[in-house]
């Protein structure tokens, strides 16, 4: 299966690559750096390099990995919590559930 994990090199995204590819899945990862990138590439997957709040390089990648299930992993761990920290959780929600309501992917797990 063809899986996407938006936050693939973040501690909850590699372990899950790993499970993943042992699975026998195709995996794509998103990150934002070069330096992640090899980390996702470095455990048999396929590392997309973008951010993940620019809702026209979301599009673009969903759409030209056609994933069969995208999994939101996207996490930034603060040492102290505010409100401040979900707005990106609630954006990045608010376009993956855009690409899969207009039919890019099977399932969408956030």
């Amino acid at each position: 299966m063809k899986i996407l994990i938006a936050g693939a090199s973040g501690v909850i995204g590699q372990p899950l690559i790993d499970f993943l590819i042992q699975d026998g899945h195709e995996v794509y990862g998103i990150t934002q750096s070069k330096e992640r990138a090899q980390i996702i590439a470095g455990k048999g997957a396929k590392p997309l390099i973008l951010n993940i709040l620019e809702r026209e390089a979301v599009i673009s990648s969903v759409a030209n990995v056609k994933p069969e299930i995208v999994i939101d992993m996207l996490t930034h761990l603060p040492k102290e919590y505010t409100d401040v920290h979900r707005m990106p959780k609630l954006s990045t929600r608010s376009i993956f559930s855009l690409e899969f309501l207009n039919g890019f992917c099977r399932d969408l797990l956030i």
